[in-house]
């Protein structure tokens, strides 16, 4: 995806009501579980530009048993995929106001599950 140039404008983005994360009305379809080896992988990742600074990204929700969806940028130049936002289950749009690197950048949707906590670190600094 690339954008337009054109550097930040805070008038432009006064108004990001359409960043807003959102389910789109729609058919239903099937959804299946992302646990084990069935997919419930999101599909059809649309972006469209809103300003020189800003895309709102929209996907088909699948998953059944989604804790949420990870959207990730790979601005071009990078080698990784970098988290940029975390939306909660059966959501399926959201917007993004870029940063510079990002005007242009691949963009990723990761449907997640929590899995089990992790042990407790404790860590005390000072002398007490």
């Amino acid at each position: 995806m690339s954008l337009p140039p054109g550097a930040y404008d805070d008038q432009a983005q006064a108004d990001q009501s359409w960043a807003t994360p959102r389910t789109l009305p729609g058919d239903p379809v099937a959804k299946q579980s992302i646990r084990g080896t069935s997919t419930g992988a999101p599909t059809n990742l649309t972006a469209t530009v809103v300003n020189a600074n800003g895309i709102k990204l929209a996907w088909t929700d699948h998953a059944s048993d989604a804790d949420g969806y990870l959207v990730e940028s790979k601005p071009v130049g990078s080698t990784d995929f970098n988290a940029i936002e975390l939306v909660d289950p059966n959501i399926n749009t959201c917007g993004i106001v870029t940063l510079p690197n990002e005007k242009n950048a691949a963009y990723l949707i990761r449907a997640f599950y929590y899995g089990h906590s992790s042990n407790i670190a404790h860590l005390t600094t000072g002398s007490g």
